[in-house]
């Protein structure tokens, strides 16, 4: 179990004063954090110590009880030995249970990519085995439910998704009902390109990246020369998604949009935000028909280390943004440290109010929701020895 404890940026007054000198008059913001699991003291279960922690999921049941799900293992990922460990809290993340094994390492290493709740109160788990050796772009996906709030859970149902070649992000419902994914896909390319990192961002397109063979003898063996990663939406008209099918592809810059993160605006407007590899921002495209095809991506001016970042639409209709904030250099990358919430309230034309929300190591990968009180959790693992959840309280007269 762990213990609740208040995060003091610097002092308690100036942390207080400067938090609400940066939202709107009438405004209080507080958070508290709770550590979910320790991966340096670590978990032994069967003879084997489980340290690794990264690739955050959060859920609330409908009993109100919190669920987490990360990627563990021994050490690093992507391996073999990466599988995927679950914790509960039921005092709203004041205080964990200890973990246990839900996907054990099998002959693929396993990952949990979608955990939410139906409006039926039933819980679905979409994941994927991968092949350590692939370094994720080959997923063979599943399906798992549960229906006592997640206590148990179904074995795993396979199913397919374009190909294996594709991973699914976090999904938000239309305002027409239906469910839209956000995702990844990868495409292997005939051949790998030639040019370093360096060259290949330059480019604007493939006929321009596949030119520098012509002056560049070797191949780059990147994962992001072998494959084009691009991004994507997928459509769910029910709820469980039973049937995800594949909209449109954002594929126009040569080295990589991957893990995206999508939300609807008042004029119905989707937009997806992604995570472009080297590109030390992150890039935006928009849909007009609810997914079905997307504008050209092109960077926008918020800064990115290559790392994921979530969008959030709040209760009150404001967009929250949750991302590490550095980078700002195309073609290098840069640390995972801070993570920052900045919520804009018109379409993510500007961002009206940007804070700290944890800092000090490697904050990473940040699963954000609003519960049914309002509060806003946020997931996320930290120096990728740790799983940490953030509550973040913002009361408006």
């Amino acid at each position: 179990m762990s213990m609740m404890r208040v995060i003091l940026f610097a002092s308690a007054i100036l942390w207080a004063t400067s938090a609400r000198g940066e939202l709107q008059a009438g405004t209080e913001f507080t958070v508290s954090e709770s550590v979910a699991f320790d991966g340096n003291i670590g978990w032994t279960h069967e003879d084997v110590t489980y340290r690794l922690a990264c690739a955050v999921n959060l859920v609330e049941a409908g009993n109100g009880d919190l669920l987490v799900t990360w990627l563990s293992g021994s050490d690093q990922e992507p391996a073999p030995d990466n599988c995927v460990l679950m914790a509960r809290s039921i005092d709203g993340g004041s205080t964990w249970s200890q973990p246990h094994v839900l996907l054990p390492a099998g002959q693929h290493a396993a990952h949990v990519t979608n955990l939410y709740r139906t409006e039926d109160g039933e819980l679905i788990a979409l994941g994927a085995y991968w092949p350590a050796e692939d370094e994720y772009t080959t997923w063979y996906y599943f399906r798992m439910r549960s229906r006592d709030d997640g206590h148990t859970w179904t074995q795993p149902q396979p199913f397919t998704l374009l190909g294996n070649r594709a991973s699914l992000g976090r999904r938000i419902r239309l305002n027409d009902g239906r469910w839209l994914f956000p995702g990844t896909f990868f495409q292997k390319r005939e051949a790998p390109l030639h040019g370093s990192i360096q060259a290949i961002i330059k480019a604007g397109d493939e006929a321009q990246v596949r030119a520098l063979k012509n002056t560049i003898p070797e191949p780059n063996t990147n994962k992001f020369s072998r494959f084009l990663h691009g991004s994507m939406a997928f459509m769910s008209a029910e709820d469980p998604s039973d049937e995800i099918l594949p909209l449109g592809q954002i594929d126009n810059r040569p080295m990589g949009l991957i893990e995206p993160s999508i939300v609807q605006l008042d004029d119905e407007s989707v937009v997806m935000l992604m995570r472009a590899e080297w590109g030390g921002y992150l890039w935006e495209s928009r849909s007009e028909d609810r997914g079905a095809t997307w504008t050209p991506a092109r960077p926008t001016d918020i800064p990115n280390p290559s790392s994921m970042a979530q969008l959030l639409r709040l209760q009150d209709g404001r967009v929250a943004l949750f991302l590490n904030p550095t980078g700002r250099k195309v073609g290098g990358r840069g640390p995972r440290d801070p993570l920052a919430m900045w919520i804009s309230d018109d379409g993510l034309r500007s961002w009206e109010y940007k804070k700290v929300i944890a800092s000090g190591g490697r904050c990473a990968y940040p699963h954000a929701m609003q519960t049914r009180d309002g509060r806003v959790l946020v997931a996320y693992d930290r120096d990728r020895r740790g799983v940490r959840l953030l509550s973040i309280k913002l009361d408006q007269d």
